[in-house]
């Protein structure tokens, strides 16, 4: 199951100064991977 996460929710979540550290650091990622990723975070 895919669930979209804003990405300015993610940035503040990771507590990053704004959504370009998180677009610089993460935009790279395929969108499976963003997904993987998302849902891990959503587990801690």
């Amino acid at each position: 199951m895919s669930h979209a996460v804003p990405l300015a929710v993610l940035s503040k979540t990771m507590r990053h100064k704004n959504v370009t550290t998180t677009i610089n650091l993460y935009g790279h990622l395929t969108r499976e991977a963003a997904d993987d990723g998302v849902s891990h975070l959503r587990g801690l």
